[in-house]
């Protein structure tokens, strides 16, 4: 496949994060870049069908909020137009961990205090100043399409659930054939987790790649809170950790974007259960739950403030991760991103941040074909890199799931646990570390690799906690008992 050829079009299956900034990516490189959502889009920034985990709270990690505002270098200012502050999450982030309140440190590390609605809109408005992108809303992909020879795609048969008589419905529907098929080089799917890939290649003769799940049974109920003018608090986020094993409820609270003309802050409230201990999306209910998390301040800032949307539930989030690096045939032309390749459980706030990654990568390896032009290589290697490259983030989400004893399909070895215990010391080291901190938000913000947490400066406190003794809190026995001391907070 020459330069020339690949250059001509490419089509994005999906309109979320991981298919923006796929599409954003190829806009460097494609002449021309659809992108197809089932969803029709909203106007404004409100939660879609689509996206069913909108309207529970979403980090943007440090790693992927650099990438974004690299790929869209106007993002930040208009971020800045809506009134969103940034969170310094070392500094302004309360955070309880296992072994108490972490210390505050000023810092570089910081996100976007915005709900996931908001940040996906304003990404949609970066990306359609591309000229050569457009975007197909209420279209869905209901098959893919391969060439004579059966060894590459050529295009996709789409789905329009309406008409309209003008826009780009018109242009892409006017490219199809009676059977609705739209041409493409490459078909980029980031659909998310219930992608039909494995579907498609199962039908066009091609075995479907092998599935590893993860399933720790946990379970979202979000909701928003206006607080009073006179409601004070001394950080704009809180985050609660659940305690394995026996302290299975967390929960977290972040100021996103108010309404125009609100008096007060707008929070975001989220609750979280593992184990099937699911949080109930009834408000009396609700409150009892934040009321017997590890401290009060959930359960007060929602005393205080006046719910303003519905309670909402969420509990698809196992972590499935799809190997199509093992596939030994597979169709050239067509590449998986995004959650559509690996889904991680969302209560580690990774996977936003994991898409911005892909992304990156897809980068590279377009930039890697047009320099030696060997596009026919290009599949093969973004595969084989897509499975290095989630490996880390793959590992830290089941690692931590496979300490519930309820989780199915964790696989667990003496490195695991052995990581686990040593984790859980710099856990307990961190309380009274501000170093120690900063190096564990650099490694889950992925600002880092893990192996900074043996870096001296944190492995010469871990191991003298643990030589004092602290070492016992890895037991359930003595995790249950901090948890109660920390209720009375």
């Amino acid at each position: 496949m020459n330069q020339t050829h690949s250059s001509k079009h490419a089509l994005v299956i999906g309109g979320s994060m991981a298919g923006l900034l796929a599409a954003r990516v190829l806009a460097d490189f494609c002449d021309r870049v659809t992108v197809i959502e089932r969803d029709s889009l909203p106007k404004s920034p409100t939660a879609r069908p689509g996206v069913p985990q909108s309207s529970h709270l979403h980090v943007l990690l440090n790693r992927g909020r650099d990438i974004l505002e690299r790929l869209f270098p106007d993002l930040e200012a208009a971020i800045a137009q809506q009134n969103i502050a940034p969170l310094f999450c070392t500094q302004e982030l309360a955070v309880l961990g296992p072994s108490g309140w972490l210390p505050g440190r000023p810092s570089e590390i910081k996100s976007y205090s915005c709900t996931r609605p908001m940040l996906e809109w304003l990404v949609r408005q970066q990306l359609q100043q591309w000229s050569n992108v457009q975007i197909v809303e209420a279209c869905q992909v209901e098959a893919l399409c391969l060439d004579e020879t059966r060894s590459r795609v050529s295009g996709v048969r789409l789905r329009f659930q309406k008409t309209v008589p003008s826009g780009p419905w018109t242009a892409i529907a006017e490219g199809c054939d009676k059977d609705r098929f739209c041409a493409a080089d490459w078909v980029v799917d980031a659909s998310g987790r219930r992608s039909l890939v494995p579907h498609w290649l199962e039908q066009l003769g091609y075995q479907p790649p092998a599935e590893t799940r993860v399933t720790p049974f946990i379970g979202y109920a979000s909701c928003q809170y206006q607080t009073p003018p006179a409601f004070q608090s001394a950080h704009p986020g809180f985050l609660l950790m659940a305690v394995p094993p026996h302290q299975r409820r967390g929960g977290c609270a972040m100021q996103i974007e108010g309404e125009p003309g609100a008096s007060g802050q707008r929070w975001l409230v989220t609750l979280t259960g593992t184990g099937k201990d699911y949080p109930p999306t009834e408000e009396g209910r609700l409150l009892e739950f934040a009321r017997s998390l590890r401290s009060p301040v959930l359960y007060d800032l929602m005393c205080q403030g006046e719910r303003v949307t519905p309670i909402t539930g969420y509990r698809r989030m196992e972590n499935l991760r799809r190997h199509y690096e093992s596939l030994t045939a597979f169709p050239r032309g067509l590449l998986v991103t995004g959650d559509a390749a690996c889904a991680f459980n969302p209560v580690y706030g990774q996977g936003m941040s994991v898409a911005a990654l892909d992304a990156v990568l897809l980068q590279r390896c377009f930039a890697e074909a047009q320099r030696t032009g060997r596009w026919d290589r290009l599949g093969d290697r973004f595969r084989q890199q897509l499975a290095q490259e989630i490996t880390v983030p793959w590992m830290l989400a089941t690692g931590e799931d496979s300490r519930w004893a309820t989780t199915q399909g964790a696989q667990v070895s003496p490195i695991t646990r052995w990581s686990q215990r040593y984790l859980d010391e710099v856990w307990s080291a961190a309380v009274g570390n501000p170093e120690i901190t900063l190096r564990l938000f650099s490694v889950l913000h992925m600002w880092a690799p893990p192996t900074d947490l043996f870096h001296p400066r944190v492995m010469g406190p871990v191991l003298r906690h643990a030589l004092r003794g602290l070492g016992r809190r890895a037991s359930g026995e003595a995790i249950a008992s901090s948890s109660l001391n920390l209720l009375g907070r």
